[in-house]
């Protein structure tokens, strides 16, 4: 998902969705330390919390597109072990952020988010 997410934030119009999801409360901004001009946009608690509806619309996109790209496995397991599949999917982005375990550790847990760059 990170991945995902980086890719959209890299398009040059995302200035004004990205003031309304950190106005929400969904991400959060901040200075990347390793490039002041750049600028990291973090999912905040809330904003993870978003993941179980994102994976039953991508479920549901998956039932209903005769184009999905999604297998009949992916398609099984998010209907067998949904709970699970969130787990995975929330683990993995906290593991791919960008802020060290021990940092993020000493992050309040609203503030803790996953790192997209945006140039």
């Amino acid at each position: 998902m990170p991945y995902l997410l980086r890719g959209l934030l890299e398009h040059h119009k995302c200035h004004r969705p990205l003031k309304k999801l950190t106005k929400y409360e969904l991400i959060t901004k901040c200075k990347d330390p390793e490039n002041g001009r750049q600028k990291l946009y973090h999912l905040t608690e809330k904003g993870l919390d978003l993941i179980p509806s994102i994976l039953q619309l991508v479920k549901w996109s998956g039932q209903h597109d005769p184009n999905t790209v999604l297998s009949e496995k992916i398609m099984h397991y998010l209907d067998d072990r949904f709970d699970e599949a969130v787990e995975i999917v929330r683990a993995d982005y906290l593991n791919n952020c960008h802020v060290g375990l021990s940092e993020l550790m000493s992050i309040a847990p609203n503030d803790r988010l996953v790192d997209v760059k945006q140039s």
